[in-house]
């Protein structure tokens, strides 16, 4: 996974793409490869501990793994700015050496360590899952879910607050192959791990096989991975949080809906009964009473989610990725789900958003826009 910062760009940048080490060599090839292109660039090459410990180091030191001299090649023949984090191997037990290699104004950051655990662990069963995070029905349309894809699911909410589960109470989740067709023709190129749906057939996330993948990348450091699947579901969660108001309005509508047709139906009967006339009377005055209420937010709604524009005029949309500069609501879900995984990368990147997100209660924010 390759992090850069745009160069040309006023803000620091922060954007996210696959990424493949190009550089080939022996050992003893790219470590000298390394410490050129580390002198040419000026850079000294700092080993950061877990402990947050940091020591000069050259590329040639035993030190320094075989493979991150590589990393460092590739991060100085890139953009200013980069970083990568990236899977250097897979072991036999499910494990991962991992490395971040982080180029800073003044010297580049090695960070490299390794997990005994895989990145995404079997998740509990569907009641527990339910039952402990409050979530709506999980359906299976063509798909079981799976103990990895429940692990996905159980690792992205535990990184919610427990008033923003409460604010999502009920959400369903579709466990599917990949997008409907109509739903692909929505999407950028390729299938992501999860999509937030909000169409005739309700709202809801669905999860896709890719979610449950082997991953070259990760997020966060290398001794706390976070699988990027989970990073996608957040976003997605960040989408259905700003949607919120948008969903009690859908509820107000349909349950108007339905009092309009039995407000029809009352008015087509030849002699009413008395208690058909009182029905018919208070669901008139129910139907304009909620239809009053309703006006002022659908006002508000029609400018946008409330909690994007809240973070919008706070951070004047300062969007980790490139990526979220596609749209404000794209923006404030990346901020929101790199918040949530890897923090310390969105101060980095983007710090009036990571002060935004430290500072500012969501579930209350939102559902204070809700009628």
């Amino acid at each position: 996974m390759l992090w850069w910062f745009a160069a040309a760009s006023a803000e620091p940048f922060y954007d996210a793409v696959e990424h493949r080490v190009v550089v080939h060599g022996s050992d003893t090839q790219l470590r000298s490869l390394a410490t050129r292109e580390l002198r040419s660039h000026h850079l000294p090459l700092v080993l950061r501990t877990r402990a947050g410990a940091e020591e000069r180091v050259r590329p040639s030191s035993r030190r320094v793994g075989p493979l991150v001299s590589g990393l460092i090649v590739t991060l100085l023949r890139g953009e200013e700015g980069a970083e990568i984090d990236v899977v250097i191997d897979a072991r036999d037990d499910g494990g991962y050496d991992l490395a971040t290699v982080r180029w800073e104004p003044d010297r580049v950051v090695l960070e490299q360590g390794a997990t005994h655990a895989q990145m995404i662990t079997e998740g509990p069963d569907v009641a527990e899952l339910r039952e402990r995070y409050g979530i709506g029905v999980l359906v299976g349309v063509g798909r079981d879910w799976d103990p990895l894809a429940r692990g996905v699911l159980r690792d992205a909410m535990e990184r919610l607050t427990p008033a923003e589960r409460a604010v999502l109470a009920d959400l369903p989740f579709h466990r599917t192959a990949a997008p409907s067709a109509r739903l692909a023709e929505r999407l950028d190129e390729g299938t992501p791990s999860a999509v937030y749906a909000f169409d005739g057939a309700g709202e809801r996330i669905e999860v896709y096989d890719v979610a449950v993948d082997p991953s070259s990348s990760f997020r966060g450091s290398p001794w706390a991975p976070v699988h990027p699947s989970v990073a996608v579901v957040l976003h997605e969660l960040g989408h259905a949080l700003a949607h919120v108001p948008d969903s009690a309005m859908n509820r107000i509508i349909a349950a108007d809906d339905a009092d309009v047709t039995r407000i029809h139906e009352l008015e087509a009967l030849e002699r009413p009964t008395p208690a058909e006339r009182d029905e018919h009377e208070q669901l008139v005055h129910t139907v304009l009473a909620r239809r009053a209420a309703a006006e002022g937010h659908l006002a508000t709604l029609k400018e946008g989610a409330p909690l994007v524009r809240a973070w919008l005029e706070a951070t004047g949309g300062e969007t980790p990725t490139r990526y979220g500069e596609t749209s404000p609501e794209e923006g404030f879900a990346e901020a929101f789900a790199l918040h949530r995984c890897d923090p310390e990368a969105l101060a980095r990147a983007a710090p009036r958003s990571y002060a935004w997100f430290e500072q500012t209660d969501l579930a209350a924010l939102t559902l204070s826009a809700a009628p």
